[in-house]
């Protein structure tokens, strides 16, 4: 988005760049112009839970993805338990 600034020295030079961004990111859309409020993104997320992994002690675990159903799942919701 800095690439869209004219001056990085100029504070309203980046805010104005910023109301006209238009783009796609790793979380989904950012449009500054169309957000529920005046220079507002808004922006569609997922549900994950922290499970012990088995590339790494703790993964991420996409379980709900009904705003961005192009995220792929990895599973579904568990419940939650005290010391496992």
């Amino acid at each position: 988005m800095l690439k869209l600034t004219q001056d990085l020295d100029q504070p309203e030079s980046i805010r104005d760049a910023l109301r006209t961004t238009d783009c796609r990111s790793i979380v989904g859309p950012i449009n500054f112009s169309t957000g529920p409020f005046p220079n507002t993104s808004a922006t569609p997320i997922v549900a994950g839970q922290w499970r012990k992994g088995t590339k790494w002690p703790l993964e991420l675990v996409i379980v709900d993805n009904t705003d961005v159903p192009e995220v792929p799942l990895g599973g579904h919701p568990e419940p939650m338990t005290y010391g496992s």
